[in-house]
């Protein structure tokens, strides 16, 4: 997000005139795809039990990203997509705790 508002700053937030910028939102996925490439080349060498996780990412973004072709498939992708966020921090936060009292522990 950061790469593609200093990019576009205007393009950013939408108007009644023009909702979306094409280019704005490439520069936002293009960015945000190395990002997940990085992560991922990570997670295959350091973690490789996350890789099916990973991998489940990885399609939903593209199907979020298809949907976004489609009107009323994009209000109900941007929802899902707000809860499988909030189930993945919901999962991050008790496998950190999880983590922190087995250290602590032993």
């Amino acid at each position: 997000m950061l790469v593609s508002s200093v990019l576009r700053p205007e393009a950013g937030l939408g108007t009644p005139a023009k909702l979306w910028d094409p280019i704005w939102f490439l520069i936002h996925e293009g960015a945000s795809g190395l990002v997940w490439f990085g992560i991922g080349a990570w997670i295959d060498i350091r973690a490789p039990r996350l890789r099916n996780m990973m991998l489940s990412f990885l399609s939903g973004r593209a199907g979020y990203c298809g949907c976004l072709l489609f009107d009323h498939a994009s209000d109900f992708a941007g929802r899902l997509e707000l809860l499988c966020w909030l189930v993945f921090s919901v999962y991050a936060i008790v496998a950190g705790t999880r983590w922190v009292l087995a250290r602590a522990s032993g």
